[in-house]
């Protein structure tokens, strides 16, 4: 299931984040430095990012109700493009969670009149993600030199594309 995230959503979030942090440390600059209050911020400030059209955040749960990861779109990269983020519990990947929520939500993005691209900007290390948007329809437009800001990072960040018409 994809939907929102609630302020009630903030301590499955911490235990879901905490149990992939070997995972999510090497690309995710927030792990980095990850305290619970980055989830609670994160999760609160979800609804005004929402409002004002800067960040498009879901998390991802299964039948039960448990947090297996979160999907979101932000609007930094420019006008006309959003941006894709996500990652999934590591107890569950492999699994094609992470795919079909980037794809529906990809989708969801592309129908918003202003956005005719979303990117996925991936670290060149990071083979797996890049697999993953290829499969759900994303080219490779180019990649570009860029700060490090987590262990696993290269300073290469691939730019990943998906047109509106693609």
């Amino acid at each position: 299931m994809l939907r929102r995230w609630r302020p009630a959503d903030v301590p499955p979030l911490i235990d879901a984040i905490r149990a992939s942090m070997p995972q999510l440390r090497p690309w995710m600059f927030w792990a980095v430095d990850f305290t619970d209050q980055v989830a609670v911020d994160f999760v609160n400030g979800s609804e005004q990012k929402w409002e004002q059209g800067e960040a498009y955040k879901y998390g991802l749960f299964d039948d039960a109700g448990a947090t297996l990861g979160s999907v979101n779109l932000m609007a930094r990269i420019g006008p006309g493009a959003l941006e894709l983020g996500y990652w999934v519990r590591t107890s569950h990947t492999g699994r094609g969670i992470a795919g079909r929520a980037a794809r529906l939500v990809t989708s969801a993005g592309l129908a918003l009149p202003q956005v005719g691209a979303v990117e996925a900007h991936i670290d060149r290390a990071n083979a797996a993600s890049a697999r993953m948007v290829q499969r759900i329809g994303f080219t490779l437009a180019g990649s570009r030199q860029t700060e490090i800001t987590s262990p696993g990072q290269t300073g290469v960040t691939m730019v990943w594309r998906r047109n509106r018409n693609t």
